[in-house]
């Protein structure tokens, strides 16, 4: 082949649909696209995700980071979970279900979680990751989610001895409550922020979340009326929190 010859992909193929879906979501049918970018993150899933773990640990983390790249873990998990038969084919429709409607606007929808919830009734662990996942889903919609059902979610964090979710649902009760009690809630950051800093040691995909964790860290020490130590958590993590913040622009 010359360099002057043109170079066909095609697109619906690497995404694992047929013609007919990618002609669909080329139309912007949103369900077919979240079929396709569901199926480009699945083929993006790492090594490690294909070959150790549980998938809800998997899930876990992605629920901890919101990163792409623990996004397309979850999934590659999943898909290998049910190849191997460990998850039913009701299971894996559901999950696929569950995260396509995650990608699109606003929270899962009632049917939805009704229908993944039945997939893993008297599974314990899968129904509470499960869960764990409906919220962040709220969280990340903008929907209102009450400091009850997030301490519930700490909770249940703790219970399943699940670090990673137990950071995201601390910093998350920081926020929501530091009109309240600044002070705890500054404690509440700190507490989140040795977690990632302790998660990130083994693996690099929290380190946004040391960043971002340690920046609301020192906004609350300032409200908080502590800043003493808002300046010493911006000068102990200033690289974590430039990498974060010219991530998030």
């Amino acid at each position: 082949m010359s360099d002057d010859e043109p170079i066909y992909i095609d697109v619906g193929e690497l995404a694992g649909v047929d013609a007919d879906t990618y002609a669909a979501a080329d139309s912007g049918d949103r369900q077919a696209q979240k079929l396709m970018l569901r199926n480009l993150l699945t083929s993006e899933a790492s090594a490690a995700a294909l070959t150790t773990g549980h998938w809800t640990a998997w899930m876990v983390r992605m629920i901890a980071t919101g990163e792409r790249q623990a996004t397309a873990d979850m999934l590659g998990s999943i898909a290998e979970a049910a190849r191997a038969h460990q998850l039913s084919a009701e299971q894996k429709a559901a999950l696929d279900e569950l995260v396509e409607q995650y990608f699109g606007p606003g929270a899962v929808g009632a049917a939805t979680v009704s229908r993944v919830r039945a997939a893993f009734a008297g599974e314990e662990r899968e129904s509470a990751v499960v869960d764990l996942y409906l919220v962040s889903d709220r969280l990340a919609s903008g929907e209102p989610v009450g400091l009850d059902e997030v301490a519930d979610a700490v909770e249940t964090s703790e219970a399943l001895e699940a670090p990673a979710a137990e950071a995201f649902f601390t910093a998350v009760t920081a926020q929501l409550s530091y009109s309240a009690d600044p002070v705890a809630a500054f404690r509440l950051a700190v507490d989140a922020l040795e977690k990632y800093v302790e998660l990130r040691e083994q693996d690099e995909v929290y380190a946004g979340k040391v960043g971002m964790t340690a920046l609301l860290g020192s906004q609350l020490a300032d409200i908080a009326g502590e800043p003493q130590a808002s300046m010493m958590l911006r000068a102990a993590y200033f690289d974590e929190i430039q990498a974060f913040q010219s991530a998030d622009n």
